[in-house]
């Protein structure tokens, strides 16, 4: 009887309850198939815009997500300033500039994306960001510059 009466007032106190769960805003750039941003949204983020290039990984994020929150195309031409103050930025800029796979030209690659995702992170200013890549294993005149900056 006693541990009836305290479920009872158990739920009582949680029915009353004010708590409410804020959820946290995240925007990623590179979000590939959403595997990211699935991780995420499990830890307690909603997602304000998922940002891709290839087609067919905006078709699995529209088909797995809200598809009004993917932007299909280059980072490049991405504006976050309408995300100022986000809870996080995260993101996977591709490795291939600085893998052996890749030829290792670094900033001399087009597809050296750091500088963009500094841009946007300098434009939303979030509270947190997690880029993922892989590590700078490679030491060459190219990649120099990536072993001094830190963002």
């Amino acid at each position: 009887m006693l541990l009836l009466l305290s479920m009872i007032c158990l739920y009582q106190c949680l029915e009353q309850s004010t708590v409410r769960l804020i959820k946290m805003r995240s925007l990623e750039l590179f979000a590939g198939l959403g595997g990211m941003a699935k991780g995420l949204e499990l830890a307690g983020f909603e997602a304000e815009h998922l940002v891709e290039l290839n087609h067919q990984a905006c078709n699995s994020l529209r088909a797995n997500f809200n598809p009004d929150l993917v932007f299909e195309g280059d980072v490049r031409g991405f504006d976050a300033t309408p995300f100022a103050g986000i809870d996080l930025l995260a993101g996977g800029p591709p490795c291939q500039p600085f893998s052996l796979g890749g030829l290792s030209k670094a900033h001399h690659d087009e597809r050296d994306m750091f500088p963009n995702t500094a841009r946007i992170l300098a434009q939303c200013c979030p509270k947190a960001f997690i880029f993922e890549t892989l590590t700078f294993q490679i030491i060459t005149p190219q990649t120099t510059m990536y072993h001094k900056c830190h963002l």
